[in-house]
This record gives C-alpha cells, structure tokens and sequence, in this order.
C-alpha cells in the first residue's frame, strides 16, 4: 500500500453521516489537492486529469 501524503485537509467528518447528501464541485488538474468547504458545496481540486477515471479516484483519496 502507498504511503499516504501529507496534506492540510478540513476535517470534515461531521459531514459524514447516514444518509447526508453532499454537493461537490470538483476541479481536475490543479497545482496540488485541495478542500473547500464553502456553504453547502464542497470545493475539491485534485492533480490528476479528467480522463479513464483518473479524476474520480483522486476525489476519493482526497475524501478518504
């Protein structure tokens, strides 16, 4: 497994609940991930590229 990188992430773990829906807005290929926590829209830009999936699977990392 892969040596998680060091990040200065929100914590956003009280938006982790049963049933919560979120609204994300996400930007691929950005100079580095970040997250945005802005109203009711989480803003997410990721490194990697819209393409295969590649910018999805980011997205996921980066919540994880």
């Amino acid at each position: 497994m892969a040596k998680a990188k060091s990040r200065n992430l929100p914590d956003l773990s009280h938006l982790a609940q049963p049933g919560q829906t979120l609204s994300v807005r996400v930007t691929p290929r950005a100079a580095q991930d970040r997250i945005e926590a802005d109203g009711p829209v989480i803003h997410i830009s990721v490194t990697a590229v819209a393409e295969d999936g590649k910018a999805n699977q980011s997205v996921v990392r980066v919540l994880a």
